[in-house]
């Protein structure tokens, strides 16, 4: 039996825990509040429900009065509900059960009857026992699991308040849920509840994409840099992978005088297909495109040049790292004295590295 139950003030909880994948992408966006009023901050929303609504048989039998569900989320996609809950015992006892229903596509045609697929649970525990806590899939076949150690709790907040917080992590933008606290009295078979709202759903936007590239909480790896289509080949919200062009230096063709070498031809081998290549020299240049051997040969960089004279070679295609090459004319030859890389992404011409790749 329930002790009589007292009215009391809300008293707000702070918790946090580590997290637990659960939840899978969703598309929709825009945001719906339903039944209650709501304060939106940033990417955290809190959500009143009144006070005194929950069902009641007598002053010893009725379910714990919802009074505020605090949702919080993080670019990361962590997530953390928080429920305040108002009843003389200032916690779960047995024949509770809270459950806060997810709907996390949007959808009423998936997951159960009503479109929730996944339903989270915290159970009260006869006296000296410990609370469970529960992650339901309601897709067909139902199936549920503990929630991990330190991922739930039912922590009293005062006289006559606890709350029951959960944390998972999400890579979807936008939910809609439901709140439901049950009371089945022991040794009786009516059950009493309270819903938050009263009537329709809450719903929330993590606003977990910071980069703005479509990706959202645990899906993006890299959630700072903006990585869309061919520049994410894997979908993880990080630019790459992506190949490395792999021309070392140049090749040529020449006869060597005294005070200069007469090129007749420069080329490179080692470029993407279809690559761009662009020569530069004092006596002019060409860009051209790679065959689909790697070989790229300039038709203009030819004749006397002085030694010490500089050909620059720039090589790109797109969704590669693309390579930009000086070489002085000597006497023995065309000598490499930088090379550089270009990223995949655009910018100036860096040190090659292999983070150049992405992931």
């Amino acid at each position: 039996m329930r002790l009589r139950r007292l009215q009391c003030a809300v008293v707000r909880g702070r918790l946090w825990m580590p997290v637990l994948m659960a939840l899978v992408a969703a598309s929709a966006v825009m945001l719906f509040v339903g039944g209650a009023a709501a304060s939106r901050a940033g990417n955290h929303t809190l959500y009143t429900d009144p006070a005194g609504d929950a069902q009641s048989s007598s002053t010893t039998n009725y379910a714990s009065d919802i009074r505020q569900v605090d949702v919080t989320s993080t670019d990361a996609g962590k997530m953390t509900f928080q429920v305040t809950m108002a009843d003389a015992d200032a916690k779960l006892v047995s024949g509770d059960e809270l459950g806060i229903f997810v709907d996390i596509d949007r959808k009423t045609t998936t997951g159960d009857s009503n479109g929730y697929e996944y339903e989270f649970i915290a159970q009260g525990a006869a006296s000296g026992g410990t609370e469970s806590f529960l992650f339901c899939s309601l897709r067909t076949p139902r199936s549920c699991q503990e929630f991990e150690s330190g991922n739930a709790h039912d922590n009293k907040t005062g006289t006559n308040t606890h709350i029951i917080d959960f944390t998972i992590t999400t890579n979807t933008p936008a939910f809609d849920f439901l709140v439901v606290e049950a009371y089945t009295q022991p040794g009786q078979t009516a059950t009493l509840y309270d819903y938050a709202p009263d009537s329709g759903k809450y719903s929330f936007e993590t606003k977990s994409d910071p980069d703005g590239d479509g990706l959202y909480g645990s899906g993006d790896l890299c959630p700072t840099v903006p990585a869309r289509g061919k520049n994410d080949a894997n979908n993880n919200g990080c630019p790459g992978p992506f190949k490395l062009i792999a021309t070392k230096e140049a090749h040529f063709g020449g006869v060597v005088f005294p005070s200069f070498m007469r090129l007749n031809q420069v080329r490179v081998n080692g470029a993407a297909p279809g690559a761009k290549v662009t020569f530069s020299s004092p006596r002019g240049g060409d860009s051209v495109r790679a065959n689909n051997s790697g070989i790229a040969t300039s038709r203009r960089v030819k004749g006397d040049f002085r030694y010490g004279s500089l050909i620059t070679i720039r090589i790109t295609k797109p969704q590669f790292v693309g390579v930009l090459l000086r070489e002085r004319i000597a006497k023995t030859g065309l000598k490499v004295i930088s090379r550089l890389c270009i990223p995949a992404t655009g910018g100036a011409p860096v040190k090659c590295s292999s983070k150049l790749k992405g992931s």
